[in-house]
């Protein structure tokens, strides 16, 4: 299979945070092109099938082209989970639970959309009715 990628970037302004979803048919060789990229400061990696990388503020997951919901649902908590932690917020389930359900639907929307993807930012709002007082 020829080697092809779909990226979306994720700003989440409430919080300024990036996130970047990428689906490839070849993981590794996104990982070092994405290493190379944001100059992490290591792009040495265990064998993986999906990874989420945390590094310069910023949320990197790396899907292969093929992810099921599974996959996409297990690689998008560890995006939450490090938010959580970076915003200085309580490990609450309700609000982790929303957030961990938009970073997997955008996700899920990126893997099955046809069309081109364009490039740039998207700003994706946090609905209303999540409970922000779980916040330190």
């Amino acid at each position: 299979m020829k080697f092809k990628e779909k990226r979306k970037k994720i700003h989440l302004d409430m919080f300024d945070y990036d996130v970047e979803i990428i689906f490839s048919t070849d993981p590794c060789r996104t990982f070092h092109k994405q290493a190379a990229k944001d100059k992490w400061t290591s792009n040495d990696h265990e064998p993986f099938v999906a990874i989420h990388v945390n590094f310069g503020g910023k949320s990197t997951v790396i899907f292969p082209w093929n992810a099921d919901i599974f996959l996409i649902v297990h690689e998008c908590s560890h995006i939450t989970w490090r938010l959580m932690e970076v915003i200085g917020a309580t490990h609450e389930n309700e609000i982790m639970a929303y957030m961990n359900g938009s970073f997997s639907r955008e996700a899920w929307r990126l893997k099955n959309n046809r069309k081109k993807v364009k490039k740039g930012l998207t700003k994706v709002s946090i609905p209303d009715s999540i409970v922000i007082d779980s916040m330190k």
